[in-house]
């Protein structure tokens, strides 16, 4: 939401408005009263969703010619090696038509 509201897609604020009504509800994926499974989202898809589509490609290739290891990676970033692989691979295998319906819950 704060990437969509320095985009200038949302009013200045509206961050903040989300934030609150998020801490308010509660995570909706880990809610006993529904929405979700009672279990994390997928990784990949929690991976794109903080680190998007060219960070995955812009350093696939890093890795891919052995500019970069994963240690370096998540020195850099945070990523973990145990989920590199599945948020690279999720990425890059996902079309411009499969983009509108992604969900956190799909399987």
């Amino acid at each position: 939401m704060l990437r969509l509201e320095q985009l200038n897609f949302y009013r200045e604020g509206t961050a903040e408005r989300w934030l609150r009504l998020i801490h308010n509800l509660g995570n909706p994926d880990f809610s006993e009263k529904g929405g979700g499974n009672g279990e994390p989202p997928p990784q990949e898809k929690v991976k794109l969703a903080k680190y998007g589509f060219h960070f995955a490609r812009a350093f696939g290739e890093l890795l891919e010619s052995g500019r970069l290891s994963d240690v370096d990676l998540y020195r850099i970033s945070g990523l973990k090696p145990k989920y590199r692989r599945l948020y690279f691979d999720f990425a890059n295998s996902l079309t411009g038509d499969e983009l509108t319906g992604v969900e956190l819950d799909d399987e």
